[in-house]
């Protein structure tokens, strides 16, 4: 007997918005469940709030450089592979915070670091690709539709899961978060779009266009909001908890 499922249960296993909001939401749960766990382990370890700014700094420092490769990555390993890596950055992350030690935390720190700007890059460069006209005007609301329950819940959930059940449980459902999220994504087997040929020639450098974009009042505008909002949002995450 044919079944006919619905619709939207479909398209989830087809790359599109849904499909993509999916993938975010995934991610979101990885990120949300430990985002306030990280800061109280680093507080535990070193004992020093001002300590715990000096190893954040430090990392996203480290990381900051480290995403400069990232497309270099795409041209040697493909999209799909840098995808797939940042999420294994993350599982291992998920791995090694256990352990507790103030070294190993740092390089789950960075690990961490590395794999959302891999998961960050390639997604958007999905998004172009697949997503066209009107489903690129529903994606975005459908992306933080679905991600709204891991980042209202999840930090809150972590630290209770840290603090009452074990310290390792929070790392156990990111770590299985990325694992899901790595197979939906094989799932829908989204490829690189192979209707861009390769420039015969070099890319420009972007540093080039850093003058024209701070000569635009409204792009100025747009970095500062930008930026501010992620200067918040890390402080929040970081001395909440701490506090």
């Amino acid at each position: 007997m044919h079944v006919r499922h619905p619709i939207w249960l479909q398209g989830l296993g087809t790359p599109s918005a849904r499909a993509f909001a999916v993938l975010f939401a995934l991610e979101s749960l990885t990120r949300a469940i430990i985002s306030t766990v990280i800061p109280l382990q680093v507080f535990r370890l070193l004992g020093d709030s001002q300590q715990v700014s000096v190893v954040f700094f430090a990392v996203g420092a480290c990381g900051l450089c480290l995403n400069f490769t990232i497309p270099l990555l795409v041209r040697l390993i493909s999209r799909r592979y840098t995808y797939s890596l940042g999420v294994l950055c993350l599982g291992l992350a998920a791995i090694l915070f256990p352990y507790e030690m103030t070294g190993l935390t740092a390089a789950a720190m960075l690990l961490g670091v590395f794999g959302v700007a891999c998961l960050a890059i390639c997604l958007n460069l999905y998004i172009l690709d697949y997503i066209k006209g009107r489903d690129l005007n529903r994606l975005e609301p459908l992306r933080l539709f679905f991600a709204a329950g891991a980042w209202t819940l999840g930090p809150w959930l972590g630290v209770f899961l840290w603090t009452e059940v074990a310290p390792w449980a929070p790392y156990a459902i990111s770590g299985g978060s990325a694992v899901a999220l790595l197979a939906y994504f094989w799932i829908l087997r989204a490829s690189d779009n192979r209707v861009i040929i390769r420039a015969q020639t070099p890319p420009p450098n972007p540093l080039l266009n850093i003058a024209r974009f701070w000569a635009q009042p409204r792009l100025r505008l747009a970095w500062l909001i930008a930026t501010t909002r992620s200067a918040w949002w890390a402080m929040f995450f970081i001395y909440g908890p701490i506090f």
